[in-house]
């Protein structure tokens, strides 16, 4: 079925992720969703940013739609986000002196910010997707000032360490192109399609 499927019924959205910040994002957007965490590999088979989000994103809405749960009523989710520097691409950092290290790193320089989402819509065969690159540039961090971040644990399950709707904020100098990105979606290119594909009764209701 093609765009402008006519349907009247409301399904919450499904969210193949968990983080809480996306969820939160939906919320704040007014789309109801369910959440659904995946079990989906998320083993790196590239060290290109772009390439491994598009990978992790794509797994996660396969691991929803095959979890035994019939989705096919529902718009379904997905996304994956990562900091890189150079060649070292930050996922959510395991400890808390891994989350110093990455913004250690992150001091006082530029990195990029990749997310790469799928979305599938009820009523239409194909999958939409896309990823999404911002640079931020940080200021330079004192040691107390990290020491202060670290202690809130704002770190943990944040990619790179930090999130730009928390105390993170603090630290961008600069940012060039998508907030929402950074924030864990690109919620500019994700209503385009809905938009595009006249379904926006479909994610918010009737």
């Amino acid at each position: 079925m093609q765009k402008g499927t006519g349907m009247n019924l409301h399904y919450p959205l499904i969210l193949a992720s968990a983080s809480p910040a996306r969820y939160a994002l939906l919320h704040q957007a007014g789309i109801p969703c369910i959440q659904i965490p995946t079990h989906a590999d998320e083993t790196a088979e590239t060290g290109c940013p772009r390439d491994l989000t598009s990978q992790l994103a794509e797994r996660k809405l396969e691991s929803a739609c095959c979890g035994g749960l019939d989705l096919s009523r529902h718009p379904v989710l997905s996304a994956d986000t990562v900091a890189a520097f150079g060649s070292d691409i930050l996922g959510k950092p395991q400890s808390r002196g891994e989350a110093e290290a990455y913004l250690r790193m992150l001091s006082g320089n530029t990195h990029e910010v990749v997310t790469s989402y799928c979305l599938k819509l009820p009523g239409i065969s194909r999958v939409f997707s896309g990823t999404v690159s911002t640079l931020i540039r940080f200021h330079p961090l004192s040691s107390s000032e990290l020491s202060r971040y670290l202690d809130r644990g704002e770190w943990e399950h944040a990619a790179g360490a930090y999130r730009i709707q928390g105390t993170g904020a603090s630290f961008i100098q600069e940012i060039s192109g998508s907030f929402w990105n950074v924030a864990g979606l690109p919620l500019e290119e994700i209503f385009g399609i809905v938009r595009e594909q006249d379904c926006l009764h479909v994610v918010y209701g009737p």
